[in-house]
């Protein structure tokens, strides 16, 4: 029976899909490692090298395929889709989610995103798509881990709009992050697969950052690593006006905005030990992570 990994030509997937590749030496095992994608020809010239097995799975497909790519695992990690329309996504996931009972999987595992803690409700719009997610799985009778995820690190250019030439940024709203490191975070979803912990079966589990930053913190210390001024300001108005000039989708737009509002809201404030027991050992804080990315820039 094998671990199969969906998303593997994404950053998260593919990281994982490598620890798992390095956690697992006897050749027998990693046998039992998988991958999917639904382009095959963007499979990276490293994870090739692994001989992980990978196959073709598409989300938008709702037949026999996508079953075909879950045949034989006893685990599927089920990356969410990178869709922004909430309504897309959640027929993708209802997709693989079908696929993953019809195909006899042992347990599946869901990235969700962490956004308002342990309570079903939320602000954040991409949230909702998430916890409508998490409350499918549970109906489906398949045995699951929900992964609540925190933000990755590297994503504080996209939150904050921010390039090395920017003067000024401007937000939608505000608030505490966990902020995790992506590899850090795809190591934790390894040893968290690979885990056969009765405590995570049928629970939902969150990996995040140890400490929290706020996107005003990252925009005072941008400054202190780059050397150039940066002015901050929080204005949904301003926000809004400057993303659809840039031709951004109005739909896209809103939803971000509402993601910006649950931080504001405290759904951001969360910090789980989780991470630093499946590592075993401290993980990065976000300030140290964020002012390492700004130095190797």
């Amino acid at each position: 029976m094998s671990i199969v990994v969906t998303g593997a030509t994404g950053a998260l997937g593919s990281a994982i899909l490598k620890y798992l590749h390095k956690f697992n030496t006897d050749p027998e095992s990693l046998k039992k490692i998988v991958g999917t994608t639904r382009d095959l020809r963007n499979v990276s010239e490293d994870l090739k090298a692994t001989g992980i097995e990978l196959r073709y799975a598409d989300f938008d497909d709702d037949s026999h395929i996508l079953e075909e790519a879950f045949a034989g695992a006893e685990k599927v990690l089920l990356i969410s889709t990178d869709v922004f329309d909430n309504e897309k996504r959640i027929v993708q996931h209802k997709n693989a989610i079908d696929a993953v009972k019809r195909a006899g999987v042992g347990i599946l595992y869901y990235t969700s995103f962490c956004s308002g803690g342990y309570e079903n409700k939320s602000v954040s719009k991409v949230q909702q798509l998430h916890l409508e997610t998490e409350e499918y799985i549970k109906r489906s009778g398949i045995h699951y881990t929900i992964i609540r995820e925190g933000i990755y690190a590297e994503a504080f250019p996209l939150m904050l709009n921010w390039t090395p030439e920017s003067t000024r940024v401007v937000v939608p709203g505000d608030g505490p992050v966990a902020w995790i490191s992506r590899d850090e975070l795809a190591e934790a979803n390894a040893r968290l697969l690979l885990s056969n912990a009765k405590e995570y079966r049928n629970a939902t589990t969150v990996l995040t950052g140890p400490t929290t930053f706020t996107l005003r913190q990252i925009a005072d210390l941008i400054p202190e690593v780059t050397g150039k001024p940066l002015a901050f300001e929080v204005s949904e108005q301003a926000y809004v006006q400057a993303a659809l000039k840039a031709g951004q989708n109005e739909k896209i737009v809103e939803a971000f905005v509402t993601i910006y509002k649950a931080l504001e809201a405290g759904e951001g404030d969360i910090v789980d030990p989780l991470v630093e027991e499946l590592l075993g050992r401290k993980p990065t804080s976000a300030k140290e992570k964020i002012r390492e990315l700004l130095e190797n820039r």
